[in-house]
């Protein structure tokens, strides 16, 4: 089997553990294995595999570490691993993968910080962390990743302010909720204009709702629940003509509802409980 090129094994009932032959398959580019019932730990005989370009395991009950070895993988396009039990640090190695667009290791419990070398993955497009024990604050070298376009940090205990991105003209998703994130709403926001979805409840957040919100078009979703926010709710908020669902509960808000918000057509959810606005 040392010519397969794609091996697809996903969406089925497999137990057990990944065999440890598969590191002989050295040709091997894509590996689908999600959706089973797999456990154990990853392979490190995977390692051998240097043509990987996408490797699938999500949605099992693997457990260990994401070894190191995995360095090895030069060309790997597409690392998801979501949904399993995978515990200990993101490995510095990761900033090898220079070819890396997807990164998807949510839903497990990885801990420790996040690495610099991440920063290193310059073609890097998503990054989801999401619902893991990681810490401590987000390294600014992940604002130099200049192709990334979705950022997903929540379900963390991230702290410091919030983490800014390079490629702000094209960015479509920022969630960072459930996090320790302090500071104000950046103003570096209106720059966003291809973003849909920006979520940063459950922090600490202070300051006011800038007007420049008004300026982010494309925006559905903008969920602010759970912070310290003040000041009045910004009119620019009915300029968000795709706009679909807002919650700016449980926050300080105070000063009239503003009318061209509830002339707003494309609204599905709102939530402003909590605050002391009037009107």
């Amino acid at each position: 089997l040392t010519a397969v090129t794609f091996v697809e094994m996903h969406d089925n009932f497999f137990t057990g553990m990944l065999p440890t032959e598969l590191g002989q398959m050295t040709a091997l580019t894509v590996l689908m294995v999600h959706n089973n019932i797999l456990t154990g730990k990853l392979p490190t005989e995977l390692s051998q595999i240097i043509a990987m370009q996408q490797f699938f395991a999500h949605n099992n009950s693997l457990t260990g570490t994401i070894p190191s070895e995995r360095a090895s993988w030069i060309d790997l396009q597409v690392f998801a691993v979501d949904d399993n039990r995978l515990t200990g640090p993101i490995p510095l190695e990761i900033g090898t993968w220079k070819a890396l667009t997807f990164l998807s290791i949510l839903n497990n419990r990885l801990t420790g910080t996040v690495p610099t070398e991440l920063g290193l993955c310059s073609s890097l497009q998503t990054l989801n962390l999401h619902n893991n024990s990681l810490y401590g604050t987000v390294p600014t070298e992940l604002g130099h990743l200049s192709a990334l376009t979705w950022l997903n940090l929540a379900n963390n205990g991230f702290v410091g302010t919030l983490p800014q991105v390079h490629n702000v003209s094209g960015f479509q998703g920022y969630e960072v909720s459930s996090n320790g994130f302090t500071g104000i709403i950046p103003t570096w926001l209106s720059e966003m204009t291809s973003l849909y979805h920006f979520s940063v409840s459950n922090n600490s957040l202070t300051g006011i709702l800038p007007t420049e919100v008004g300026l982010m078009t494309d925006l559905q979703i903008l969920f602010m629940r759970n912070n310290s926010l003040t000041g009045i709710l910004p009119t620019e908020l009915g300029q968000l003509t795709a706009l679909q669902y807002l919650d700016l509960s449980d926050n300080g808000f105070t000063g009239a509802f503003p009318q061209e918000l509830v002339q707003s057509s494309g609204l599905i959810s709102l939530d402003v409980s909590l605050n002391a606005l009037t009107g």
